[in-house]
């Protein structure tokens, strides 16, 4: 069996950065990502804006636009690792009992 090496995009992320591209590249609304992270609408915006439009050089700020080169850069093949990891999970919820339907169908991996 040939062993393949797998070089990660050149495009460095924050581990919310990465959680918040990953989601919009699975086609979730912003208000949902901001339920999941337990922040708000605006400071996703203001991610999206400030650091992953500028991180991919975008010459406008357009969630399709930086959705459409993510996918092109090779980011719709990864999965940030903190949805393998249930208890990195957690610092996400109030209560991890207490999980919505966005929450159980972005965790359902980990059952």
């Amino acid at each position: 069996m040939k062993n393949v090496s797998f070089t990660p995009p050149p495009i460095q992320l924050t581990e919310k950065e990465e959680i918040i591209l990953y989601m919009l590249i699975s086609n979730y609304a912003q208000q949902d990502i901001a339920q999941l992270l337990k922040c708000s609408r605006s400071e996703i915006v203001k991610i999206i804006v400030e650091s992953l439009c500028a991180k991919f050089e975008l010459p406008i700020l357009s969630t399709k636009l930086l959705i459409h080169k993510a996918i092109a850069k090779g980011y719709s093949l990864l999965i940030p690792d903190v949805f393998f990891q249930k208890k990195a999970m957690q610092k996400y919820y109030a209560s991890w009992q207490q999980l919505t339907s966005v929450e159980n169908k972005m965790l359902g991996l980990l059952s």
